[in-house]
């Protein structure tokens, strides 16, 4: 890879950093998903379920996924979208989802600020 495809690669993934840093902070649920994915839509699902109703970002609309998707790695550690983020945290994806809603922790941490 060249210096110039570097350069463009880590720029890319450096804005996406900011964006998303910026958008963690700007909405109590906000979740990354693909518009294409059965288990985003699932998360979505879940959060209306439960009256909660998430900002989304759908990736794959996004000018360049796949160094969304790199950014998104780099933040949370986070390979398999959804990824939801409650209060400007990471909580992980649909399976951990599903356990935090049902314990009632999404809702609890919601609450308290």
């Amino acid at each position: 890879m060249n210096f110039f495809k570097l350069r463009r690669f880590f720029g890319a993934a450096k804005d996406y950093s900011s964006v998303i840093s910026g958008h963690s902070k700007a909405h109590p649920i906000l979740l990354y998903s693909r518009s294409d994915s059965q288990q985003s839509a699932r998360a979505k699902s879940l959060l209306s379920e439960h009256k909660l109703s998430p900002f989304v970002i759908e990736i794959d609309k996004e000018e360049d996924p796949k160094s969304f998707r790199e950014a998104l790695k780099e933040a949370t550690n986070l390979t398999r979208i959804p990824i939801i983020f409650v209060r400007g945290k990471p909580i992980g994806g649909l399976g951990d989802l599903r356990k935090k809603l049902k314990n009632g922790e999404i809702q609890s941490e919601l609450k308290d600020k």
